[in-house]
């Protein structure tokens, strides 16, 4: 008898944390996922525009204007990283400024922890490839 408990309790136990692991994968985008179709089909980049918000450095901000294929470099070496939806979102330390040929500007903004594309905040889940990316690139600050 006790036996058939363990082995019900063990199953129950299995259950759970197979639909938890299921939950966290289907609930789990990444960066490439919700920038796809960030532009509408007949645009292409222009320009892309990085601020650097850092309270740390000596400069209340910094820019850099980079031509369009910087951010296709960028989405290739980040796209990767691991987000999940959230309400709310923290200070944030990039501002990415994606302008078209359409006249159209596209934000997206950045922090260690969220990001926000589309008016969507998302948790990065893991570590933050694209801050990795940004901080370890050497741009012609502005």
């Amino acid at each position: 008898m006790l036996n058939k408990i363990a082995t019900v309790i063990l199953g129950f136990i299995l259950v759970i944390g197979i639909s938890l692991m299921l939950w966290e994968h289907f609930t789990t985008l990444t960066f490439g996922e919700v920038t796809n179709g960030l532009l509408a089909s007949d645009e292409s980049i222009e320009q892309v525009v990085i601020i650097d918000r850092d309270p740390g450095s000596s400069y209340h901000s910094k820019e850099a204007h980079l031509s369009g294929a910087f951010y296709d470099y960028m989405l290739e070496r980040t796209s990767y990283t691991k987000l999940k939806e959230q309400d709310g979102s923290t200070v944030r330390r990039y501002f990415i400024e994606i302008k078209t040929d359409q006249g159209n500007q596209y934000p997206i903004y950045i922090s260690e922890r969220d990001i926000q594309v589309k008016g969507q905040n998302y948790e990065v889940v893991g570590e933050n490839h694209i801050v990795y990316y940004i901080d370890s690139t050497h741009f012609d600050w502005e």
